[in-house]
């Protein structure tokens, strides 16, 4: 072998221990962790409004390089509740060389109640109508209005044509993951037939109970109408279990002289 070809290999191989004592050099003093982030509290109690700067509250993020990086904690997600009220976040932290540290925390809610339903009228529609969702609302502590999430259940069917009593099944999730379901009683009706009948008009068509705490159906009529129809000859009958959450009915019923009106209450007894 030339002397030159030996004197190439000495110098590349020289170059090559170097450019390694270089890149050694180089990963010692670079900074390859993330911060480390710290809390005072892996659970922490909150209101439903609370807001990032108190979710984030005792958090803090320290990095071996940069310090004290905790202005750069962020919420970086929120978990599905865990059971009702109460979740998980996942706060991030970055360093200056981009690197990430991941942490999570328990919330939980000290004010949450689930989505609640709304009806500014009863469940009775004439024959032929279109939309069995009219004047139903929803409304949730997390999300404000759910209205629009409203589905209806395809295990059930409604011949809008045809009048008579049909069971229907409402559902709304938020999100949080919480669901909730209403099972209720649509009535279709004809209006050649319920021209003459009495009305009941009612100030209120759902309502929410306490569990154990009972309500006075008769408080919600706001009025009766109809040739011979009063407040006498009302009848209201309920069977609702106030010690067992669920979804009940109130009916009223009342008899003029143009026949039998009759409309519905819903009570949701809550837990």
């Amino acid at each position: 072998m030339s002397r030159t070809r030996i004197f190439s290999i000495l110098v590349f191989a020289a170059a090559l221990a170097v450019f390694g004592i270089y890149k050694y050099q180089e990963f010692k003093t670079t900074d390859q962790v993330g911060p480390r982030i710290t809390m005072g509290q892996e659970s922490i109690t909150v209101s439903v409004n609370a807001g990032e700067e108190e979710l984030l509250s005792g958090i803090q993020a320290v990095d071996k390089r940069d310090g004290d990086v905790s202005e750069s904690l962020l919420i970086e997600s929120m978990s599905n509740f865990i059971e009702k009220g109460r979740r998980k976040i996942t706060v991030a932290a970055f360093d200056s060389g981009s690197h990430v540290t991941k942490a999570s925390r328990e919330i939980i809610y000290s004010d949450y109640q689930s989505p609640r339903f709304s009806l500014s009228a009863p469940l009775r529609f004439p024959i032929g109508t279109q939309d069995i969702l009219s004047g139903m609302d929803v409304t949730d502590v997390l999300d404000g209005s759910l209205t629009d999430k409203i589905k209806i259940s395809t295990d059930y069917s409604i011949n809008t044509g045809t009048p008579g009593d049909y069971p229907m099944f409402f559902t709304v999730v938020n999100s949080a993951g919480d669901v909730v379901n209403l099972p209720v009683t649509v009535q279709i009706y004809d209006p050649a037939e319920e021209r003459m009948k009495p009305q009941i008009e009612l100030s209120e068509y759902l309502v929410y109970a306490a569990a154990g705490s009972p309500i006075n159906p008769a408080a919600y009529v706001r009025e009766i109408t109809g040739e011979g129809a009063s407040r006498e000859n009302l009848l209201i009958s309920q069977e609702i279990d106030y010690n067992t959450p669920g979804v009940y009915e109130v009916t009223y019923q009342v008899t003029g002289e143009g026949g039998t009106g009759m409309t519905r209450l819903i009570v949701v007894v809550s837990e």
